[in-house]
């Protein structure tokens, strides 16, 4: 299992039940249930084929009176006792498609998990503009490549900073090493693509935040 996977299960409320929307082979629902973090779980999939596979992996595992799959796009058949979702592994324009489109339900959850593939800051903005809040986040290395998960919930909360919205919200942080090692290894990708010709002015204020944070934490 994928320390990416890992992590997003550690975020998972305890004892909720839980819709893994694109849920591909199931994998994230599986070790839900597996480790005792819910009694029951919902593999949801838009297409067939993963589904199956999906299906094929809970059947395997003997689970299949406890993570059940679900054929459709996004919520529209994931039962009314779905108390926390996990969307992952999907662009930000898919994943936020997605919560428009099930605006209504969002109330009703503890907590939505949401990692996308690139674009966290674009994902803390629409978060801010809703003034929901960021109950968690947690940035990952796996095979690689970082991996952010932001864990949010409908309670009102005032907009957050362009400053937390480009770097991550400090008191939130489920891993504080893996943060910071993240917002460096950033810092340094910016750096490298202006050293390269690309306009310095289009990446200032990212960068405005990501040394404000790393002269704190660092100094």
């Amino acid at each position: 299992m994928s320390k990416r996977i890992r992590a997003l299960a550690e975020l998972v409320p305890s004892g909720s039940v839980l819709a893994d929307i694109g849920t591909d082979h199931g994998l994230l629902p599986i070790l839900a249930v597996e480790q005792g973090i819910v009694p029951k779980a919902y593999a949801c999939d838009v297409a067939e084929g993963p589904l199956s596979q999906a299906e094929a992996n809970i059947v395997q595992k003997g689970l299949q009176d406890l993570v059940l799959p679900i054929l459709g796009s996004g919520f529209e058949n994931v039962p009314e006792d779905c108390t926390s979702a996990v969307l992952a592994g999907m662009g930000f324009y898919t994943a936020v498609g997605i919560l428009e489109e099930a605006m209504e339900r969002l109330g009703s959850l503890e907590a939505v998990i949401v990692q996308i593939n690139a674009d966290v800051p674009m994902l803390r903005k629409w978060i801010s503009d809703h003034h929901f809040t960021i109950l968690k986040e947690r940035t990952v290395e796996d095979r690689k490549k970082y991996y952010t998960a932001v864990v949010f919930c409908t309670k009102p909360h005032d907009a957050y900073s362009e400053m937390q919205q480009y770097a991550g919200v400090e008191e939130v942080q489920e891993d504080r090493v893996s943060w910071i090692e993240y917002l460096n290894w950033r810092r340094n990708g910016i750096q490298r693509i202006i050293t390269l010709g690309a306009d310095p002015a289009e990446h200032e204020t990212e960068l405005f935040a990501l040394n404000a944070i790393l002269d704190r934490t660092e100094s």
